[in-house]
């Protein structure tokens, strides 16, 4: 069966610009004229999980400018995740990636979080805790009293009114829960289209 999967990132994180590569994406406070970010998106495989971390592992290493290494396990919901450490030479500096990678029915779930190496450690722990917040919904409105919400956003109508409603009733599912959750009542016809 499907499942939506969510995250939580970094409290006051801004969401990143829209990215078709992207599911979502969210950008913290500027250090050094580099902004840290933390996104996610999914990948459907055509191959098994385990020959796909070794190929992005290989991928990576090609290039002289990065090098990849699978860094350890995660425990999630879903199972455990291939946590990599891909560290990639750019014009400013050094970049630090860690990826998580998530192999569930036929897909990878990479959550992507990337920091200038210098500050990688001052985020480190907001990354964990980014990592350790998924978690998967046989449906989106799942963890809601369904009834209220449905009945809150067929009176309330607007997406606008909508998401702060989500943002006060729901602060800790975090905002792409209530991303996900607004598109789902969006495209159920619950709110006026803007």
């Amino acid at each position: 069966a499907a499942s939506e999967f969510t995250f939580i990132p970094p409290k006051s994180w801004k969401i990143a610009p829209p990215d078709k590569s992207l599911c979502v994406g969210f950008v913290g406070p500027s250090k050094g004229g580099f902004a840290p970010s933390i996104n996610y998106r999914e990948i459907t495989l055509s191959s098994e999980g385990n020959t796909y971390i070794d190929r992005v592992i290989k991928r990576h290493n090609k290039g002289l400018d990065h090098t990849c290494s699978e860094v350890g396990m995660i425990q999630t919901p879903k199972g455990k995740a291939h946590l990599l450490q891909i560290d990639q030479k750019k014009q400013f500096g050094m970049v630090r990636i860690w990826q998580l990678v998530l192999l569930t029915e036929g897909k990878a779930h990479l959550l992507t979080c990337v920091d200038k190496k210098e500050n990688f450690a001052g985020n480190q722990k907001h990354f964990l805790n980014s990592f350790s917040s998924i978690q998967f919904w046989n449906d989106i409105f799942e963890p809601t009293d369904q009834k209220k919400l449905f009945e809150n956003a067929f009176r309330l109508k607007k997406a606008k009114k909508v998401l702060k409603f989500l943002q006060k009733h729901h602060a800790s599912l975090g905002p792409f829960w209530q991303m996900r959750c607004l598109a789902r009542l969006q495209s159920l016809g619950y709110l006026e289209s803007s």
